[in-house]
């Protein structure tokens, strides 16, 4: 990725290689949920497990009960060496 900056060219490393929605219990008591996703948060429900599909269709129905809105969070890119 290339960034203009005050008339010079900055290139920075994009390091982030993928997104996870995240949803938090509300009272801070018990797991929380955490589904790969893509940047505007939008889940692709056929390459869950089929565990993982039926936590995401409860975190998504308890939301404002027991769950807090989700938030995208950008996840790390992991480099071996």
């Amino acid at each position: 990725m290339l960034v203009a900056q005050a008339g010079r060219v900055v290139v920075a490393l994009a390091l982030v290689s993928h997104y996870e929605l995240h949803y938090a219990r509300l009272l801070g008591v018990g797991r929380s949920f955490v589904f790969p996703c893509d940047a505007a948060g939008n889940v692709e429900l056929d390459s869950l497990s089929e565990r993982a599909r039926e936590n995401y269709l409860f975190a998504r129905s308890a939301v404002g009960v027991e769950m807090s809105l989700p938030t995208v969070r950008a996840a790390p890119r992991h480099f071996s060496n």
